[in-house]
């Protein structure tokens, strides 16, 4: 019999969700597992941030604070508090330090603070913090295109 080739994709596709399943990207370090440990990791980013600013490294900081979004985080306690850690850093920043904040940031980070823009404006903040955000929108568009917007918005994984 031939073999089909769909299996090798159904093959690769199985084992990924059994790595998932058993935890092992937890294991290694990649994410938390579940929300105590999310809790846990709030923990610790709050103080890095903290120490990080105190320490005058907004970079730094801004970096740190959207390296591992809480995509799997289930509880949206959770996830409101790992955002006000990246509004923080975002707070160190002058407008006219937001391009190069923006330049130093990976593509990943740069997806997940577009996310966490369009989270802070959903969420009903004072119009004057809305308006802050907007030089770090036309920063993320002028740096990365008009493709960041669509990867955000569309990316079914939200922090």
């Amino acid at each position: 019999l031939k073999t089909s080739w769909l299996e090798p994709l159904v093959t690769y596709s199985g084992a990924l969700h059994r790595f998932a399943k058993q935890g092992c990207a937890a294991q290694i370090g990649l994410m938390p597992e579940c929300d105590a440990e999310w809790i846990a990791h709030y923990t610790r980013l709050n103080e890095t941030i903290a120490g990080l600013l105190q320490q005058q490294k907004p970079h730094d900081a801004l970096t740190e604070a959207l390296r591992n979004p809480p995509y799997s985080a289930g509880e949206k306690a959770v996830k409101d508090q790992i955002a006000q850690v990246v509004l923080k850093a975002m707070g160190a920043f002058r407008e006219a330090d937001v391009k190069s904040a923006v330049a130093l940031l990976g593509d990943d980070e740069q997806v997940a603070l577009m996310k966490y823009l369009y989270r802070f404006w959903e969420s009903g903040l004072p119009a004057r913090q809305n308006a802050s955000f907007f030089p770090w929108h036309s920063a993320l568009v002028e740096r990365c295109g008009h493709g960041v917007i669509g990867r955000a918005i569309y990316d079914r994984r939200w922090p």
